[in-house]
């Protein structure tokens, strides 16, 4: 009779625990992909902090850093540290150009941080979508894709878990998982980007919005 009973409760907890499902967007309504892209384009003002990791797959070399990244319509701040050897890196972008300034505290502009990145240390990242990207937004040009589905209908979300996309001269393959809620709105904890050149994983450990 214990034994009964034991299982009843496990099969009942098993029912209760949600299972995300993913499907393809044709297989998405399309209703739930807009609720959330609608929660997703009120956020223009942020602040991310987490771990980065970037893998130069042609030189087969790893850097991994922390990242405290501040985002607003016109500017961009981002500063890349290590626990033990302290700020490594800051990145500043405006109407007026970006500008990095390393640990020893030399500087290097240009006109965007995506251009400067790839002028003068070779990252061809795209760095200007990844605002939107990190965030689960949808931009034009993507493909192959798909969505975690989050709640129950009529407040269903569909949240974007992978897709494909052609930027900074390379085909992106991306994912995004680990989405909870902040400040009523559900974001991505873990984006992963990769190229044949590159990998990128982000861990993000705490949104402010």
């Amino acid at each position: 009779m214990k034994i009964l009973v034991f299982l009843l409760a496990l099969a009942s907890l098993t029912a209760c625990t949600s299972i995300p499902v993913t499907a393809p967007a044709t297989a998405v309504d399309a209703a739930a992909v807009m609720r959330h892209q609608a929660n997703l384009a009120q956020l223009d003002d942020w602040t991310l902090r987490g771990q980065l990791a970037i893998f130069d797959l042609t030189a087969d070399e790893r850097h991994a850093v922390y990242i405290d990244w501040q985002q607003t319509p016109a500017s961009l701040s981002m500063r890349l540290s290590h626990p033990l050897k302290g700020t490594l890196a800051r990145l500043e972008q405006s109407p007026l150009g970006a500008t990095l300034t390393d640990e020893d505290g030399m500087t290097w502009q240009a006109p965007s941080a995506q251009q400067l990145l790839s002028q003068y240390f070779g990252l061809d990242l795209p760095l200007d979508l990844m605002r939107d990207l990190v965030l689960g937004r949808q931009l034009p040009g993507m493909s192959a894709r798909e969505f975690t589905l989050h709640g129950q209908p009529p407040d269903e979300l569909a949240l974007l878990s992978s897709y494909q996309l052609q930027a900074a001269g390379q085909q992106w393959q991306a994912s995004l998982s680990q989405y909870a809620a902040v400040d009523g709105v559900q974001l991505p904890h873990n984006f992963h980007l990769s190229a044949p050149a590159w990998r990128i994983k982000l861990r993000i450990t705490q949104w402010q919005i």
